[in-house]
């Protein structure tokens, strides 16, 4: 048992679905969780929503918004005083969809969403069409409360080719 909690604590390892076992561990021939499955932080979402839920909602605005460019799913799926963590759209529905409909319509392909509790990842490449534009990749990370985008963060990078390994962004 101790060896499980020294690697939990070392590693900072986290079980969250699947189960793992330590050759020699404790002797149980089940395999067990290394670590236990972290407990979802509090959350103002009285909701309580499934992660699995979660993903649905914001994978379908996404889908929506920025492959179909269909910008009623905003209305539907964003809070009205969404907080944004871009530095180029301010806070609520209005100054994203003034950013969106003021930029080009650009080829997005959802590589690995990811969802747990309030919280859901898109790993996203997006594909821009200037020639002097490169491919770039993207993690987008929303908070869902009641159904309802209510924050969003993002992380991009352009996808270089010029690789210190042999694996590709994707």
């Amino acid at each position: 048992m101790w060896k499980n909690v020294i690697l939990c604590i070392v590693l900072g390892v986290i079980a969250t679905s699947a189960h793992y076992s330590i050759p020699g561990g404790s002797g149980s021939s089940k395999p067990g969780p290394v670590c236990p499955p972290p407990a979802c932080p509090e959350s103002k979402d009285k909701c309580k929503l499934s992660a699995q839920e979660n993903k649905k909602i914001v994978l379908d605005f996404y889908t929506q918004v920025f492959v179909k460019r269909n910008f009623s799913a905003v209305d539907i799926h964003y809070a009205p005083n969404i907080i944004q963590h871009n530095p180029h759209v301010g806070d609520g529905r209005k100054p994203f969809l003034d950013f969106m409909t003021s930029v080009k319509p650009v080829p997005v392909a959802i590589y690995r969403p990811v969802a747990e509790c309030d919280l859901v990842y898109l790993h996203v490449k997006m594909i821009t069409e200037d020639d002097d534009s490169k491919p770039q990749a993207i993690v987008d990370i929303f908070r869902v409360e009641c159904g309802k985008i209510v924050e969003h963060w993002d992380v991009i990078q352009p996808v270089i080719t010029n690789v210190g390994n042999p694996r590709p962004m994707f």
